[in-house]
């Protein structure tokens, strides 16, 4: 038998009566996603992140400056925490560790702010913390362009790059030398890597499609360099950012040569072969063949010259020039006797 003298049997009652009343700190994680700190909005910002705790019925409280957000968040399943965090339940506590959306920065001014994301348990102890600063600038834009030397073709220039902006509306412009482009369209698409380093401004949906490209046709522009830039412009005008990128036009050069065929010679029979070979620094050039200004083109093939490739190093050599020899064979029966044009000609790639 067990005697307890009265202090023991005292503070024993006394444990057994408090323990209901005992709480045990909850093991929880919190972690914000995005925004990382120091991002640039307008008057939304996209957040997204994730709680996990064993302890049932817990709240998610958003604030800015410490003022209460009333904006909703939406909680989604975080399956992929699992193999981070084993250890929570995530059939029932934690179904929808995940929460996400877009919070009304409307009512706040420009300059530095702090998010504050808070965990309170059902008692509305706080578990856990994270604070994010970011910056609120509602007329700012950022472009880029993504130009280089094989960005064109002779005289089509495609015109690449990315916009990220805190406005809702905002307009691209195309200047060439100094003059803008009328009328000029720039097609908009999505850009993962944009998305990947953290560049845009702004939320999400302001951004969804941060890439531009447009072709621009520098056919009636003279030889030499010539100034691409792209304007940001907000709905007043006033152009927020810009990029530029300088090009240098010149014609390809070529060579072309017709080995069938000389000026005035005499041909009796049917089938006139037309060989000869072409070289060119546009690897997509092609021949094209004509009578009499009726073209013959149809039929011709294409093949490795190796004597022409051994003696002519220039015109882009091997690089552009796989297949220099062009060799066909026109009938010429519904011809009559007389004299007839043979013209044999190197089209670019970029002519229409």
């Amino acid at each position: 038998m067990i005697i307890l003298k009265k202090k023991w049997l005292f503070i024993l009652l006394f444990i057994v009566l408090l323990f209901p009343f005992l709480k045990v700190d909850a093991s929880v994680d919190l972690n914000v996603d995005y925004p990382t700190d120091n991002l640039v909005f307008g008057d939304h910002m996209y957040v997204q992140g994730w709680s996990l705790s064993d302890s049932a019925n817990t709240k998610l409280v958003v604030s800015i400056d410490n003022h209460l957000i009333s904006d909703e968040l939406e909680k989604y399943a975080r399956l992929d925490l699992i193999p981070y965090f084993p250890s929570y339940d995530y059939d029932s506590i934690n179904q929808n560790a995940g929460f996400r959306g877009t919070l009304d920065l409307s009512s706040f001014d420009d300059g530095v702010h702090n998010l504050n994301i808070q965990i309170f348990s059902s008692e509305n102890v706080l578990l856990k913390s994270l604070e994010k600063k970011f910056i609120i600038r509602r007329n700012v834009a950022k472009v880029h362009l993504d130009m280089s030397d094989d960005s064109f073709k002779n005289r089509k220039v495609v015109v690449n790059g990315w916009i990220i902006s805190t406005l809702d509306d905002i307009n691209l412009e195309l200047s060439i030398d100094d003059l803008k482009v009328e009328n000029f369209n720039f097609h908009r698409k999505y850009r993962n890597d944009v998305f990947e380093n953290n560049l845009f401004y702004g939320a999400p949906s302001i951004n969804s499609f941060p890439g531009f490209e447009g072709v621009f046709d520098f056919s009636n522009y003279t030889d030499g360099k010539h100034i691409i830039k792209v304007n940001a412009v907000n709905l007043d005008g006033e152009i927020l950012s810009s990029d530029s990128y300088e090009i240098n036009l010149k014609k390809y050069s070529s060579m072309l040569i017709l080995d069938t065929v000389t000026e005035g010679m005499k041909f009796q029979g049917v089938n006139l072969p037309l060989m000869g070979w072409g070289m060119s620094e546009d690897s997509g050039a092609s021949i094209h063949m004509a009578i009499d200004g009726v073209d013959v083109t149809e039929g011709t093939v294409r093949y490795i010259r190796e004597d022409v490739l051994k003696l002519f190093t220039g015109y882009g050599g091997r690089k552009t020039n796989v297949k220099p020899g062009f060799s066909n064979v026109v009938d010429l029966s519904s011809y009559k006797d007389g004299v007839h044009s043979v013209s044999i000609t190197y089209v670019s790639s970029t002519t229409n």
